[in-house]
This record gives C-alpha cells, sequence and structure tokens, in this order.
C-alpha cells in the first residue's frame, strides 16, 4: 500500500467502499525503506474509514522460500483475523493471495473473491525473471494453481474484454461468475491537470512554455520496454529538436543512467524523478504527451495500464501500442485521445507521431478518464459483487 499502484489501485477503492458500510480487514506486503517513509500517509489516507490494515514485511530472497514464507505468514495472519471477525468474504489481488482465498473457502466457508488483474505467471516467464531452470516447476504449479483460483472462485475479475474473451474459450462455464473492471483512478484523490502545476514544474525544470514535453510515468526493465521507449524518445527527438522528456519512475536510476549512456544524444533532454503518488498529476501537467510501452508478449492482453486514465486526466493524449490489453478498442471509443503504433520499428513510430494531434481539449481528454476510469464505475462493479456474493 505504500506503493504508487496500492495507493490508486487498492485504497482509492476502498475508501469508497467502506463508505458504503462496508468493512475491510487489508493483509498487504511492503518493503520496509518504503514502509519507513511513507506508511504515515497511508494510514492518514484511510483515517476514520472502515478499514483496518495489517502491513507485513514484503521479502524478496533467497527466492522461492521467501515468498513461500510470506505465503504462509499472509495465511496465518488471515487465520488470526478470521478467528475473530468470520469474514464472509476473501478478495483476493492477484495470484499468490489467491492461494491462501483457496484454502480460507475449503476450510471456512468463506466465499472467494480472484481478482486476478493479469496474466501474473506468464508475465514472470515472458519477462525473463523466470528463465532459470528452477522456476520451471514453478511456473508449471502456479498454472495449476490459477486454474483451480478460476474454476473455484465464487466471482472472478479480470481488467480487460480480451482476458474475458480468453478465458471463455478456455473455461466457458465462468461466463456467469465473471466482471470486468478496468484499473479505475480516483481523480479527486489523484488530481488533475492544473495550470498552476504546469508552470510550476516546468519553471523548476527550467522547460519553457514552448517546449514540447513527452511524459512518461511507470517502471523500466521486466514488461516494460525500455528500448522501445528510448527509440520512441529517438523519433520524438527528431521531430521536436527541442524537445525534452519527464520521467517519472521508482526505478533504480543507475539502471535507466546505463541504459541512456548508449543514447548521450538523450542525456540532457531527461528529467528523470522520483515524485510520490500525490504529486504526479502534478509533473503530469508539465508536459504534451504521454507514452505507454510493454514488451509485445501474450500477457499483455491482460493490461489495464493505469497510466492511461491519470494521463488523460492531466490533458495528454497518449501514443502507445497495439494488442495491449483494450486499448484498440479504446482507441474506437477517443480516437483524438489516444494513438496507436502496430510495431516499434522507427517507421511506426515517426508516422504515428506525425498524426498525432497535440492540442487535443484537455476538457475532452478529462471526459474519456472520467467516463471509461471514473473510480465510481469501480465501485459500483465491487459493491454488486459483494451484494450478490452476500445473499
Amino acid at each position: 500500500m505504500t506503493d504508487h499502484l496500492g495507493q490508486s489501485q487498492v485504497i482509492a477503492y476502498l475508501r469508497q467502499l467502506a463508505s458504503h458500510c462496508h468493512g475491510f480487514s487489508l493483509i498487504s506486503f511492503e518493503k520496509p525503506e518504503r514502509y519507513r517513509n511513507v506508511s504515515d500517509s497511508v494510514r492518514e489516507m484511510i483515517s476514520g474509514k472502515n478499514i483496518n490494515w495489517y502491513p507485513m514485511r514484503y521479502t524478496k530472497y533467497p527466492l522461492i522460500l521467501s515468498t513461500l514464507g510470506d505465503l504462509l505468514l499472509c495465511f496465518g495472519k488471515a487465520f488470526f483475523l478470521n478467528t475473530r471477525y468470520k469474514f464472509h468474504i476473501i478478495h483476493c489481488r492477484s495470484h499468490f493471495p489467491a492461494i491462501v482465498g483457496l484454502i480460507m473457502k475449503r476450510f471456512f466457508g468463506a466465499k472467494f473473491i480472484f481478482d486476478m488483474r493479469g496474466w501474473w505467471v506468464d508475465e514472470k516467464l515472458e519477462s525473463g525473471h523466470w528463465k532459470s531452470w528452477l522456476f520451471k516447476p514453478v511456473y508449471h504449479l502456479l498454472k495449476w494453481l490459477e486454474k483451480q483460483s478460476l474454476l473455484c472462485s465464487d466471482h472472478l475479475v479480470v481488467l480487460t474484454y480480451s482476458t474475458r474473451n480468453e478465458l471463455l474459450q478456455r473455461f466457458p462455464q465462468l461466463a456467469e461468475r465473471i466482471s470486468v473492471i478496468p484499473t479505475c483512478v480516483d481523480f479527486e484523490f489523484f488530481g488533475e491537470f492544473s495550470n498552476e502545476a504546469r508552470v510550476e514544474i516546468r519553471s523548476s525544470l527550467n522547460i519553457s512554455e514552448e517546449t514540447t514535453v513527452m511524459v512518461y510515468s511507470g517502471s523500466f526493465g521486466g514488461n516494460y520496454e525500455m528500448a522501445s521507449l528510448l527509440r520512441l524518445f529517438q523519433v520524438f527527438i527528431e521531430r521536436y529538436p527541442s524537445g525534452q522528456f519527464i520521467v517519472l519512475s521508482k526505478t533504480n536510476p543507475q539502471l535507466v543512467s546505463e541504459k541512456l549512456s548508449m543514447y548521450g544524444s538523450l542525456n540532457d533532454k531527461l528529467h528523470l524523478l522520483s515524485v510520490e503518488y500525490g504529486e504526479v498529476h502534478r509533473y503530469l501537467s508539465a508536459g504534451d504527451l504521454g507514452a505507454i510501452f510493454y514488451r509485445g508478449d501474450w500477457s499483455t492482453l491482460g493490461r489495464s495500464p493505469t497510466k492511461l486514465a491519470e494521463y488523460w486526466a492531466c490533458g495528454l493524449p497518449v501514443l502507445a501500442q497495439e494488442l495491449v490489453g483494450d486499448l484498440s478498442h479504446l482507441k474506437e471509443l477517443y480516437p483524438h485521445a489516444l494513438t496507436l503504433v502496430d510495431n516499434v520499428s522507427k517507421d511506426s513510430l515517426e508516422k504515428a507521431l506525425k498524426k498525432m494531434p497535440l492540442k487535443v481539449e484537455k476538457s475532452e481528454l478529462k471526459h474519456a478518464a472520467q467516463e471509461y476510469f471514473g473510480i465510481d464505475n469501480g465501485v459500483h462493479s465491487y459493491r454488486e459483487i459483494y451484494s450478490l456474493l452476500a445473499r
């Protein structure tokens, strides 16, 4: 919950759901340094809400064993809390928590929601994180557990219609208990375009108002295709020679710097920043367009990029790849807000930048963000699921 994603995709929902007479016990695993720096602000976000937070220490090493240990601790905490609260519903976000949900359903009769998010197991394999032979049996075990979670869940939540269609081809029996809820954003909580912030941030970064600025917000490495993004930066500079980049990322700056060293012409045009969630909208407001790039893997059909809604809320038209989640569908709904490329060749990127409208009305982009990604949509869907399972 101390990460950007936890605040935007868990706490933002729970704050509103808790106001509708739902009580929550929230178990999360936190990185020690992030917890020390951000836990107070997280507690402030949920203060006065019907949310009890039980943070636990996240461990990464030794590989596999540390995860098994975390899983046992999570089950132990859930078991202990269940003796006190007698949970009606166990809502499990992603694959490992779903293992706890399966056990709680089996032994205590709680209704089990598998909030699948994306094709996490396949993402790990395709990204290269699990290339060691040690992970081969882990992959097969987790795919088996994924199938059990899908078939045994009382309700299933996925992020994209692309994933829903894929699942129904494999398991048509899921049709009556599967919901699509994209990654929604609480814009009052997150913020939106601010001309005052635009002027202030550009001034602090020594960027003139006439300069065209591309923004990238997110991680690097793994499923986040850094090489393609840097190629886009190069093409962008060829089209806008005085252009600059604002990169908002928690990724190790040394990793980014090492990659950038291969593109010396970009170093003096890049502003690499790490900012807290509450400040992100201010830096996005300073840009003119946003970028979304992933590896071209099969698993991207499960992705619903949170940053798309955040970009739009802050007045940024977006350049992204086709075949990522439901972006092709969103392109049809909001053609002026989203430009897609079918590949990351120089020619394709040049054509996309040439036809990409940068002067889209910010009110149109805000409307698109609120209409498709507004938090009220997600909260309404979750309330319906909870009500259905409470019968």
